[in-house]
């Protein structure tokens, strides 16, 4: 047990939170707002996708630090259990999916709108959609447990 042992429950709860919304997020993203990407004009392309990007990152820029934080302050001030080492790697596919695939898909797009980079930027999400689903299992799961 760490320093911050018992403030764990609001960590949990506050992790639940972050996750929940991420996960609500994920799912809008990925079932609208990336396959409405195919019917933007050529013209607007450029102003839609800039306003979408500064947007979506004043939400997340600040809600996936956090919930990462939290999983690792409840990792290294709890008894480590397989829920919640399951969790931390679901958080970290979620993290290269986003650094490593996704990301680089929205430079490409920034630049041009590209039918191709728009069809892997749907398909590759699903990985992080996915991956946020499960988390959120795992977090409803060791909530039931305790």
């Amino acid at each position: 047990m760490g320093p911050m042992s018992e403030y764990l429950p609001q960590l949990v709860v506050l992790e639940l939170v972050s996750t929940s919304l991420l996960v609500g997020l994920i799912w809008v993203i990925q079932l609208i707002v990336y396959p409405s990407f195919k019917y933007i004009a050529e013209e607007k392309w450029q102003s839609f996708h800039q306003l979408h990007s500064h947007r979506i990152s004043c939400i997340v820029t600040w809600l996936m630090p956090l919930e990462l934080i939290l999983a690792l302050l409840i990792i290294s001030n709890s008894e480590t259990s397989v829920l919640a080492l399951f969790s931390l790697a679901l958080l970290v596919i979620v993290w290269l999916s986003t650094f490593l695939l996704q990301v680089p898909a929205h430079n490409k797009l920034s630049k041009t709108r590209s039918p191709k980079v728009v069809l892997f930027l749907i398909n590759s999400n699903w990985l992080r959609t996915i991956a946020w689903t499960l988390k959120l299992g795992v977090i409803l799961i060791s909530l039931s447990n305790n």
